[in-house]
């Protein structure tokens, strides 16, 4: 099995990969004709697609099998009121059928996708972040989550939100130095009451990987698989976790925190409840994405360097931020 067969797997989709060229030419023809094609390999949910056509360079995100209908009309709904808002967002491509293509309905099962415009830039996964990255980034956020847009809900197994289902499935996969990690955080998790906690619109999933830098230091924020209505804090921590903490930088987190409590805490007017659960949060995105990879390794066989880095550094991340905690957003 190819890449471009094993990223497809994760869709509905029965039509051979040169048919579902065909069918995007003809209903994006502003595109041109496509003459070559590159399977992007991050993430684990959509299967995306660089394709460099005679008109230039565009993304092809074919849909997750996991996602509604609605799911998708939000992604696109979001993709352009960000663009509105000022947030740098890729650009949803026009078709025939509008922006949206449903490339394939098999009844129950539809076959999405959309074509946006393609960033040339590096990832900050691979470059780092710097304070300066950090206070910008923190700036989309915000935008983000002050926007009057409420959207379905949208379940993510990676999401810190989902600790506790995930970790009853999954726990059986940990080693016994992994499962006391998450256990400790489990238990914590446990005490938070999500209904006291203010909810917006959030990313869901604001890490490195999903922000671009090119060499004009311009920016892009991409992937937007996990949008969803929920408490805004967890935003917030996700953000912490995996776009602005690592173990490089974790001594320099009291500098990082009065940032995001300028850029973001005290903009939404966060209240303690907020404050006092963070740590938390932050604590249940790293156990959540090491039991996700731990799951992946033992059932899938999952042996990529992507699944590997993210172990490592959740792992690292709990140990390091074992007992952390807030006064004021300060410390």
């Amino acid at each position: 099995m190819d890449d471009t067969d094993s990223l497809l797997l994760r869709t509905n989709l029965t039509l051979g990969f040169d048919q579902l060229l065909k069918r995007v030419q003809e209903n994006y023809p502003a595109i041109g004709r496509v003459l070559s094609y590159q399977p992007m390999h991050e993430g684990y949910d959509n299967a995306n697609f660089k394709l460099k056509t005679t008109t230039g360079v565009y993304l092809l995100k074919v849909f997750s099998r996991n996602y509604t209908v609605r799911n998708v009309e939000d992604n696109v709904m979001v993709h352009n009121t960000l663009l509105k808002a000022g947030v740098p967002v890729p650009e949803v491509i026009t078709g025939e059928t509008g922006q949206l293509f449903l490339v394939e309905d098999m009844g129950k099962h539809k076959v999405f996708l959309i074509v946006t415009g393609f960033f040339e830039g590096e990832s900050l996964e691979h470059s780092g972040v710097d304070l300066r990255d950090i206070q910008i980034v923190s700036n989309y956020l915000l935008t983000i989550n002050s926007l009057d847009l409420e959207i379905a809900e949208n379940y993510d197994a990676w999401g810190a939100r989902n600790l506790l289902t995930e970790f009853e499935k999954k726990k059986q996969f940990l080693d016994f130095s992994s499962l006391k990690l998450v256990e400790a955080v489990v238990e914590r998790f446990k005490t938070i009451d999500f209904e006291v906690l203010p909810k917006s619109l959030i990313h869901g999933d604001l890490q490195r990987k999903h922000v671009l830098k090119n060499t004009n230091h311009a920016y892009m924020l991409i992937d937007f698989g996990c949008i969803n209505f929920d408490a805004r804090v967890l935003d917030s921590a996700i953000f912490l976790a995996n776009f602005c903490f690592d173990p490089k930088n974790w001594e320099k987190r009291t500098a990082i925190l009065e940032i995001i409590r300028i850029q973001c805490f005290e903009p939404m007017h966060f209240n303690d409840a907020e404050i006092r659960v963070l740590p938390e949060l932050v604590r249940a995105a790293y156990a959540l994405h090491l039991l996700n990879c731990l799951y992946l390794e033992s059932v899938h066989n999952d042996k990529s360097l992507q699944t590997q880095n993210w172990r490592n550094f959740s792992s690292q991340m709990l140990e390091l931020s074992g007992n952390w905690e807030l006064n004021n957003g300060r410390k």
